[in-house]
């Protein structure tokens, strides 16, 4: 990746970072925000008439996990020269906000009067957790505090991670304080993302644990 795209990426990280730092820093819950970020919201001016749409609710555990979920829906089918509803099951992967399948919707007549099959969109929606935060498509991220005197004397810290733990080991903190935050990046430890839903393309995220500094009273 070229300095000036990295340079970008990093600034969009620090940015999605920022709005659950700054709830973080003035003590704040964000226990009331149901869904997390812009990663459930949907534009109802994308979808067609004809398309069955669905919203499926799941959470940050399962999108780790890579979780499959059977869903069942209701569609408009043309048999036998009559139109009927019938039901139809498919397997979902959670780890993506949208996906569109061609072709599996609701049976249309178009203003030219041809058959056409349409589309079923399924919005992923992931649940707000109050101690993992979803930054981007597969980054997650964890914030703690730390003291001054741990800045001076070094941490040796497990974190909760889904089902084990993560340690983190450091010395000359201050070396490393930034705005009042110490930023530890683990590589590869996030969420399993395809690309433009190609399972043959994986791309595996980072866990980032900001320790941002608790201030003496």
């Amino acid at each position: 990746m070229a300095k000036n795209e990295e340079d970008k990426a990093q600034n969009y990280l620090f940015k999605a970072i920022d709005k659950h730092f700054n709830i973080a820093l003035n003590n704040k819950e964000d226990s009331e925000q149901q869904y997390e970020s812009e990663f459930s919201q949907s534009e109802e001016s994308e979808y067609r008439s004809s398309d069955v749409v669905i919203d499926l609710d799941t959470n940050i555990k399962e999108v780790y996990d890579g979780n499959v979920k059977i869903i069942t829906f209701n569609r408009q089918c043309f048999k036998n020269e009559q139109m009927i509803v019938e039901q139809k099951t498919i397997n979902v992967p959670v780890c993506n906000d949208k996906i569109i399948m061609e072709n599996e919707g609701n049976d249309y007549v178009t203003d030219e009067g041809k058959m056409i099959r349409g589309r079923v969109v399924i919005n992923i929606k992931c649940l707000h957790d109050n101690y993992y935060k979803r930054v981007n498509d597969y980054d997650i991220l964890i914030m703690s505090h730390i003291t001054n005197e741990q800045l001076d004397l070094g941490i040796n810290k497990k974190f909760k991670f889904f089902d084990s733990t993560v340690n983190v080991k450091s010395k000359n903190l201050r070396k490393k304080l930034k705005d009042d935050k110490v930023t530890f990046t683990m590589k590869n430890l996030g969420i399993t993302h395809y690309e433009n839903n190609n399972i043959k393309n994986p791309i595996k995220g980072d866990l980032i644990i900001i320790l941002f500094l608790k201030k003496d009273i």
